[in-house]
């Protein structure tokens, strides 16, 4: 289906490594960029005949990219002639198996230092020392709230090392895809502009998300460095530095919790670069008045066969990521709800700064949690309308510019396309188990609050 054509490795999202030996004359230059996402076509200006879709992806892409490889959500480095690369030489599997490392050392130091006793008391902090005794249901909706995330977390990262060739090949696929498309003059400013917003809309939100994160954890981390401090003197100073350390360690990385589905976003809005590129070439022939030959349609064809063939593939390859989020964060956010209005409901009636500071945590925390749910239904609901609008407009060009042969043909693509469209219109489909979009979300949104109301009333028996 695609152009035998060359394609630059790291173009698809991967790593730049200067080759080095004993007899190599770069042997002094042993150094490993690691976020080099430079373009194969980064030397073409717009007015260049041959500029491809595959041009403005890496302008999307580059932030998300490193964001998660810094966090080790992306573990692997790719390379042009060995393929995929797993070893802790490379920065990113190095930070992966650090994360995982911290993982199972602060679960060892949880059980053998007894943690819970240190740090549970902050929950309840108020100026004056602990406040009141949690409900059963509260207790135990805190640590299943910890345990959800550091699960949900933890099998991301390990996904994307396991899944790393599928993951690498659908990367190679969409290059590809784009590659073959090309930019005809006259829509160069709305694709810019396009990439534009895009590539700051997801920058954004995530400095954003980490924002919303960091303060939160900011604020609790001095709680808990003041619950480590006021501890009896049956805690030794060195169980009490390795808890500080560890608190900190954890709170800074617990900012990342977004990342990997921002950047799974960045990687939708580079599937909708492509029809977005379309959108503009039809709109910039239909002001030519000369009929398109066959082996133009057989082109424009292809291009869209090619995006449908990549956005099934990404719904195929990312299911498990998206699901496990999907069902972890939807736990998440039901929780953070039942917390959050415990805890407004007793500063209430409190009064207390400390523990109002606790309830703006915990909102931000759930603020946090709804975006990881409903950025995934936006960004596919976008592409799906883009989509939509370009397969659309290709009619309409056609219909105009086509022979009456080619309007035949053109009349067959889309009554094999027209129940793809009916069916899933275009969106990202997770194992083909659901679509996302807008719909998807409201569902979620009301099947949640249900639980919320069920938890509150388990917490009511109890009184």
């Amino acid at each position: 289906m695609y152009p035998k054509t060359e394609i630059n490795c790291i173009q698809v999202i991967s790593y730049k490594s200067i080759p080095s030996s004993k007899s190599s004359k770069y042997k002094n230059l042993e150094v490993e960029t690691i976020f080099d996402l430079k373009p194969k076509y980064a030397d073409q200006s717009p007015s260049s005949l041959s500029l491809r879709a595959s041009h403005y992806l890496p302008k999307l892409v580059n932030f998300p990219t490193r964001a998660v490889q810094l966090f080790g959500f992306l573990p692997y480095k790719l390379d042009q002639n060995s393929g995929l690369h797993f070893s802790p030489k490379h920065a990113p599997f190095s930070l992966l198996l650090a994360f995982l490392i911290f993982t199972v050392a602060w679960k060892i130091l949880y059980y053998t230092v007894n943690i819970e006793e240190i740090l549970y008391p902050v929950k309840n902090m108020t100026s004056n020392g602990p406040l009141r005794r949690s409900s059963t249901t509260e207790k135990l909706s805190e640590h299943l709230v910890t345990s959800v995330i550091l699960f949900s977390t933890t099998g991301i990262r390990i996904l994307a090392l396991i899944e790393g060739n599928k993951v690498t090949k659908f990367y190679s696929k969409l290059t590809h895809a784009l590659e073959n498309i090309r930019v005809v003059e006259g829509g160069h400013e709305n694709i810019e502009e396009f990439v534009r917003s895009s590539g700051t809309w997801i920058t954004r939100g995530i400095m954003a998300s980490a924002s919303m994160l960091f303060a939160p954890n900011l604020y609790f981390t001095i709680l808990q460095y003041i619950s480590i401090c006021q501890e009896q003197d049956d805690t030794s100073t060195m169980k009490r530095i390795l808890v500080g350390v560890g608190v900190t360690v954890k709170n800074v990385i617990g900012i990342s919790e977004s990342f990997y589905i921002f950047w799974m976003a960045a990687l939708i809005q580079g599937i909708q670069l492509g029809f977005v590129v379309l959108e503009q070439n039809f709109k910039g022939n239909s002001s030519k008045h000369e009929i398109k030959s066959e082996p133009e349609f057989e082109e424009h064809v292809e291009n869209i066969n090619n995006l449908k063939s990549v956005v099934e593939n990404f719904g195929m390859v990312f299911s498990l990521q998206i699901i496990l989020m999907m069902l972890s964060y939807s736990v998440i956010w039901a929780i953070d709800i039942f917390l959050v209005i415990n805890k407004a409901v007793t500063a209430f009636g409190v009064g207390d700064l400390v523990l109002d500071g606790i309830v703006v945590a915990m909102a931000l925390f759930m603020c946090n949690n709804s975006v990881i749910l409903v950025l995934l239904a936006i960004v596919s609901q976008n592409l799906g309308e883009q989509a939509g609008r370009t397969i659309d407009l290709f009619g309409q060009y056609g219909f105009d510019k086509y022979s009456e042969e080619l309007r035949g043909k053109l009349q067959g693509f889309f009554s094999v396309m027209s129940p793809t469209i009916v069916t899933h219109g275009f969106y990202i489909c997770p194992g083909n188990y659901f679509s996302l979009n807008k719909r998807t979300v409201t569902s979620v949104f009301g099947f949640l609050t249900t639980y919320v109301f069920v938890l509150l009333q388990f917490q009511g028996t109890e009184k």
